[in-house]
This record gives C-alpha cells, sequence and structure tokens, in this order.
C-alpha cells in the first residue's frame, strides 16, 4: 500500500491537469479557476 499512495498522488495530480485542459476545452473558454 505503502509503494502505491506516491504513484496514486501523482496520477491524481496528472488526472486533475488533463481534466483541466478538457474542462477549458469543452467550456471555451480561458478559465483556469479549477482547483
Amino acid at each position: 500500500m505503502l509503494k502505491a499512495k506516491p504513484n496514486l498522488v501523482s496520477r491524481i495530480k496528472t488526472f486533475k491537469r488533463d481534466w483541466a485542459i478538457v474542462y477549458d476545452i469543452l467550456s471555451g473558454k480561458d478559465n483556469s479557476d479549477f482547483g
């Protein structure tokens, strides 16, 4: 479990960044007010 935790955290950070990009594309605005 200890080995998976840092990997999970980095994966969540990457997911948040990717989702922010997708959100920007979908909304069509330069709204970086995400997290």
